[in-house]
């Protein structure tokens, strides 16, 4: 699909590694560029055998699928000379260093684009191209704080200090920046088809994060009140939610009174569901701190996944709050093929997520494993006219 493009990756972590993930896996010439000591993203664990090797992290494995990899020290003269070669060549370069880095080493977007007009350029930082915390460092859970999507993150409390906020594990911040980034990227690429010209992409995982808040910026804009994880801070909304099953939990989005009566028949009609108490959306709202102990009494009875089945036959919104475990031998993930397994040549046999997007038969694919630290240097530079010995040298001198 995307075989005709050529894309730099000049970055390390999650964010820009996605990004152009999203792009190999549908046929992209990617070319991921590593200092000498290679991505920090190797040293994360999970690592195959729990072995300390650049070439065993679980996580860069995955998020580094069918690209090609070199080293170089792009702050050496010779190195900033081989990447300004690759950038004349390159339809995309995706990167997440600091601006105020970038410009230091005449790699911002200015000093790019007068090498190569039709450049796109993605930039992926904490907090953006501009402002004054453009410069600062940060990571995920700094990212997820200060967009203000971890404030409210967790079960309602009535005890903030007791139950403070927490930041959502799994690169969630790096993952959302980098999809919004692949967005932005394919959004000027298609523009350059008209004008012929690139465009510099500014992508924040602040504010990839902040599009959550739509909600909460609604209440404090038409209620003058902000959202709180306080129980009664907001006006209550009953739908069921999230309850223990027998063995494990179980959710429930119940939003009519249809709805209401079918989940009701599934429990086996209770005695205390003919309340009227109970009989309106409004009013089991207002007495769900009395209802929900009695919901709960008889959703523990069940099995998380048959009580499941029978709600959706009765077309109640049910799901079960899936495991890990549990979701990777779900039936639905196994029927589409949502996980994929594929051989790495360091750490073996692993299964990975699949296909964010589908497009047929003929598009999404891993192409190859993840590169080996410096796999394809001798292979690019090659291609620039270098020798197996002036390589070597570059390699003695530290460039590559």
């Amino acid at each position: 699909m995307f075989e005709d493009l050529t894309i730099l990756e000049l970055g390390q972590g999650v964010a820009p590694a996605f990004c152009t993930k999203l792009f190999a896996d549908l046929g992209a010439d990617v070319l991921k560029i590593e200092p000498p000591e290679g991505d920090w993203l190797r040293t994360r664990p999970p690592r195959a055998n729990d072995e300390p090797s650049p070439e065993r992290s679980a996580l860069f494995a995955y998020v580094n699928t069918s690209k090609h990899g070199i080293t170089l020290d792009v702050t050496t003269a010779r190195g900033r000379e081989l990447l300004v070669a690759l950038v004349r060549e390159a339809d995309l370069l995706v990167e997440n260093n600091a601006p105020a880095w970038m410009a230091a080493a005449d790699l911002d977007y200015e000093h790019l684009r007068a090498l190569n007009p039709s450049l796109v350029m993605t930039s992926i930082t904490p907090f953006g191209q501009d402002g004054p915390w453009r410069d600062w460092a940060a990571n995920e859970f700094i990212a997820q704080h200060t967009s203000g999507v971890a404030y409210n993150n967790g079960q309602k409390a009535r005890d903030l200090e007791a139950e403070p906020p927490i930041a959502l594990p799994g690169y969630l911040a790096e993952f959302l920046g980098g999809l919004v980034a692949a967005s932005g990227a394919l959004c000027a690429l298609w523009a350059r088809e008209s004008t012929g010209e690139g465009a510099h992409v500014d992508v924040a995982l602040q504010e990839a994060l902040a599009m959550h808040l739509h909600l909460d910026l609604a209440w404090l804009t038409f209620a003058r009140t902000p959202t709180s994880r306080t129980v009664g801070a907001q006006p209550a909304i009953q739908w069921v939610g999230q309850q223990p099953a027998a063995d494990g939990y179980i959710d429930f989005v119940i939003r009519t009174d249809e709805q209401w009566q079918h989940f009701i028949e599934v429990l086996g009609n209770p005695e205390w569901s003919t309340n009227e108490l109970f009989s309106t959306i409004a009013s089991r709202a207002q007495y769900w701190d009395g209802l929900e102990p009695l919901v709960q009494e008889e959703v523990r009875r069940w099995p998380k996944e048959e009580l499941f089945r029978a709600s959706q036959a009765k077309g109640v919104p049910a799901a079960p709050v899936n495991t890990v475990a549990d979701a990777a031998e779900a039936g639905q993930f196994q029927d589409r093929g949502s996980f994929v397994d594929y051989d790495h040549p360091a750490i073996g046999h692993t299964r990975v997520p699949g296909p964010p997007v589908r497009f047929g038969s003929d598009g999404w694919r891993i192409r190859r494993p993840a590169p080996m630290l410096g796999e394809h240097n001798a292979e690019v530079f090659g291609r620039l006219g270098y020798s197996d010995q002036e390589i070597a040298k570059l390699r003695e001198a530290g460039v590559v």
